[in-house]
């Protein structure tokens, strides 16, 4: 029985140590959906190289799935699903398009602490063209907009 609760401790304190690395890279800029989707891909990867150590690397997949939990508490996925797919249709036609972008653009504007950095280089005028960055001013504003206020 013991082991059975220092486990579910370590799993916990794993849990919060890559919601804490979320925060930071936020913070960073880096809008936390990518490490939630690492996560999910480095434990598909891991269990498909190692299938002996699955119950190892499912943390990672029980963090990926706590990462989402928190972003789908905030917006839900149908919504945020919608509003990427939205940003995606709008740039469809562009040259300086960036595969998954929207989904970038929604994640930042749900956890605002870094969003400004990523809304900065997505509308660099070097980088990006006038339609792209009004597409993500647009997606920028349709998030906001099914966002609880208060």
């Amino acid at each position: 029985m013991y082991s059975c609760w220092v486990n579910r401790d370590e799993i916990l304190r794993v849990l919060r140590a890559f919601e804490s690395a979320g925060r930071v890279l936020g913070a960073r800029g880096l809008p936390r959906i990518i490490l939630e989707c690492q996560l999910r891909l480095l434990h598909q990867e891991l269990c498909a190289a190692v299938p002996a150590k699955t119950d190892i690397y499912r943390r990672l997949l029980e963090a990926s799935r706590l990462l989402h939990r928190r972003r789908a508490a905030i917006l839900a996925d149908e919504p945020f699903d919608a509003v990427a797919a939205q940003f995606e249709t709008r740039v469809s036609a562009l040259h300086d398009r960036l595969t998954h972008a929207g989904v970038l653009i929604v994640s930042a504007v749900l956890f605002a602490i870094g969003a400004a950095g990523v809304f900065m280089r997505l509308t660099d005028a070097e980088r990006f063209s006038a339609d792209w960055s009004r597409a993500v001013e647009q997606t920028l504003s349709g998030t906001r907009g099914l966002l609880p206020t208060g």
